[in-house]
């Protein structure tokens, strides 16, 4: 397993499906959804969330805002990795800079967005209830198994590649491809793979965010295309995956609490 990960949480958005209400901030089985997100990352070294500035998030996440507000996912990710650039990290409860705080200054340079040694984050969404640091470490020893087949990869998940692929533009390679990887996403039940349940390494989101050119309203799904990721399936009920996009959602996800 890769020893050093950072996560970026997706928490802006207006969710409009939901109302407008702050999504992260729901409970589901008396919890918010973004505690529990934050607890499955409780191994990374560095915890960043973006989206508006909330109370009662744990002393050591970092919060910052893409920009410009409501830009989209890839200019919160874009932030993200700006904050991540500054090089804090947290070790055993101390913060230790290892650049320049100046970096911060420019959200939108992908020349800037880069982690210490270039290694992996985690890229979630903030509504992911039922997310388990299990998971995250799964994403993780499939990015370094260079998509080889361990235990973290089901040969259903390559099968179901080639559906997501016709479905993205080719976005998602298959799991048994060698060589080294770019990240690795998790599929749902009927294959499609989730971008915000993922974990990249930091130099290919550079690279991409670098093409792609100003961040905000672009997708996910063209930031990640072209690159090789390896595609996890994981069996446990409630799913990993699953996200409260709706009233439905949210209700069927306390249910299910």
């Amino acid at each position: 397993m890769v020893a050093r990960y950072a996560v970026i949480v997706l928490a802006g958005g207006a969710a409009q499906r939901l109302g407008g209400r702050d999504k992260p901030a729901l409970p589901v089985g008396g919890r918010p959804m973004l505690d529990r997100v934050l607890a499955a990352a409780s191994g990374a070294t560095r915890r960043i969330v973006v989206g508006p500035a909330r109370a009662g998030v744990p002393a050591d996440v970092i919060q910052v805002r893409e920009e410009p507000p409501g830009g989209g996912p890839v200019a919160a990710l874009a932030a993200g990795l700006v904050a991540l650039a500054r090089g804090e990290w947290i070790v055993a409860g101390e913060t230790r800079k290892t650049g320049p705080a100046d970096q911060l200054s420019r959200p939108g340079d992908p020349e800037r967005a880069v982690g210490e040694g270039d290694g992996l984050v985690a890229v979630l969404a903030a509504d992911l209830p039922f997310l388990i640091g299990a998971d995250i470490d799964a994403l993780r020893d499939a990015v370094g198994a260079g998509g080889e087949s361990t235990g973290a990869l089901d040969a259903d998940a390559m099968a179901a590649d080639a559906m997501a692929a016709d479905a993205v533009g080719g976005a998602v390679t298959g799991g048994g491809a060698t060589g080294e990887l770019d990240g690795a996403v998790l599929v749902d039940a009927a294959g499609r793979p989730q971008w915000l349940c993922a974990v990249y390494r930091v130099a290919a989101l550079r690279r991409r965010l670098g093409e792609l050119g100003p961040p905000a309203g672009q997708s996910v799904r063209q930031l990640v295309a072209g690159l090789r990721l390896a595609t996890v399936v994981r069996a446990s009920t409630p799913p990993p995956w699953y996200d409260c996009d709706t009233e439905d959602d949210y209700r069927r996800a306390e249910e299910l609490a």
